[in-house]
């Protein structure tokens, strides 16, 4: 039993529809399918610099407890530049314990479950021909809600937290 797509954006979250939480568990752990699709919206607001960014992770959690993770293409983003990255997550028969899957369900039967969402990604600046050195960009969102069983975000964009 599959149930899929869950957009959560980030860099402000936006768009998180879909998300389908598992079946409930037995105490002891479970396998689960799940998936979720996700929108990122990343602007450079500097006028003189570019950015060039190389390797992105995005994971899922919920809580602390890691549930998927998905990579994201290297990508440059010029001077003043939005640019809207999408991400699917997927899990297929990957063990999640007992605790976890039912404290998602407990929230579920409240009608609302909340994750999280971090990115790191390799950036470097760029300004004519000069480059910076790589450095390592750290984002996530916390917190992000959705509900009913499609798993519809609730509040709209969600801005995330740059570190």
């Amino acid at each position: 039993m599959q149930q899929s797509s869950t957009p959560v954006t980030g860099y402000p979250v936006q768009n998180a529809n879909g998300c389908a939480p598992p079946p409930p568990a037995a105490a002891s752990g479970t396998a689960y399918p799940a998936s979720w699709n996700a929108e990122f919206r990343v602007s450079n607001p500097n006028k003189k610099l570019s950015i060039n960014y190389g390797d992105v992770i995005s994971s899922v959690f919920h809580g602390d407890h890691y549930l998927a993770e998905t990579r994201i293409g290297p990508f440059s983003q010029g001077t003043g530049d939005v640019r809207t990255l999408d991400a699917s997550y997927s899990v297929v028969d990957s063990f999640v314990y007992g605790r976890v899957v039912d404290a998602m369900n407990g929230e579920r039967r409240c009608g609302q479950v909340r994750f999280n969402v971090k990115a790191v990604a390799d950036m470097a600046f760029r300004y004519g021909g000069w480059r910076g050195r790589w450095r390592l960009l750290r984002v996530w969102s916390d917190d992000i809600t959705l509900t009913g069983s499609p798993g519809k975000m609730i509040g709209g964009s969600k801005r995330c937290t740059v570190g």
